[in-house]
């Protein structure tokens, strides 16, 4: 068997990593926020081969919203940079060899969803309206087929006499409205 000398190997080595970098270009730029003019740390950065679709490389955003890419090979990809609770941002780039791409400041648009409708509700078991309160009765547990004397005992603070006297916090009550009928 025959030796290959350890020089030759190295140099080998040595020259094919120089090509390497010789043909490698990189990408760079910042990241910031169209309204606040903020940096955005820690977005994500890919570059997408134009032509399978395939994961190239990536890289995340520093703390000031600067990325950078090394080592990409010539030729047409794909920017695409995405970051919570703003829209993706995409862009089709073009690599030369030995040249930096840089992109400068990249604006980021926040994202916004609209919401189709929405339906507010209350679901308090008491309301004050002036002079009036107002109780929710199926807030309130009583046997099926209850009186309303049975519910108005339920409430805290109503008494209800013997004789059919309301009173709430010792104060009698004039009228008693069940669905808006006295």
């Amino acid at each position: 068997m025959k030796k290959i000398p350890l020089l030759f190997i190295s140099s080998l080595l040595f020259s094919i990593a120089v090509m390497a970098q010789k043909n490698s270009s990189s990408i760079k730029g910042r990241l910031m926020d169209t309204t606040a003019r903020h940096p955005l740390p820690g977005a994500t950065i890919s570059i997408i081969n134009s032509s399978d679709s395939s994961l190239v490389s990536y890289t995340l955003s520093d703390k000031q919203g600067i990325f950078e890419i090394k080592d990409i090979d010539p030729g047409n990809y794909r920017l695409i940079i995405s970051f919570e609770g703003y829209e993706n941002f995409s862009k089709r780039i073009s690599i030369i060899a030995k040249k930096t791409l840089d992109l400068g400041e990249i604006k980021m648009e926040r994202e916004y969803k609209t919401l189709k409708e929405v339906i507010v509700t209350d679901d308090a078991p008491i309301k004050i309206n002036q002079d009036t309160v107002e109780f929710k009765a199926d807030a309130f547990k009583t046997r099926p087929n209850a009186t309303v004397e049975d519910l108005l005992k339920k409430i805290p603070g109503m008494q209800v006499d013997k004789d059919g006297t309301v009173k709430s916090q010792g104060e009698q009550i004039q009228k008693v409205y069940v669905d808006g009928k006295e």
